[in-house]
């Protein structure tokens, strides 16, 4: 993998986390249950965005299995669906804390996209 696209994942992860603490701590206050399925969904936006930077790295170099990357896109959808379906038959109002620790992947992106300009 390209020393580019490894800074990258780390950069983007990195915020996932520190994204993920403050609004852990955030939670706490608020309604300290919803912090187990704010913070799953933050680390399956990490195990989701780790697996996809691979597979496109590796579809779009050498290894053009395009059924390994669809099958892997299939099963990473999966992952997260089931994970989350599992949290609602726990507790149905865990679904928004997962949904939103899901979305910190995109605030993330939108912070390392910032940071990239800021650098131009």
């Amino acid at each position: 993998m390209p020393n580019e696209i490894k800074n990258m994942l780390k950069k983007v992860i990195l915020n996932i986390l520190l994204i993920s603490v403050v609004f852990s701590a955030i939670i706490y206050f608020i309604n300290k249950q919803y912090i187990l399925a704010f913070v799953l969904g933050s680390l399956m936006a990490i195990v989701s965005f780790t697996i996809n930077t691979v597979l496109t790295t590796r579809a779009l170099g050498k290894n053009k299995n395009k059924l390994v990357f669809f099958l892997s896109s299939i099963i990473r959808i999966l992952l997260v669906c089931i994970v989350g379906a599992v949290l609602a038959k726990i507790n149905i109002n865990y679904i928004l804390p997962y949904i939103l620790g899901y979305s910190t992947e995109v605030l993330s992106m939108i912070f390392y996209g910032v940071s990239l300009k800021k650098q131009i």
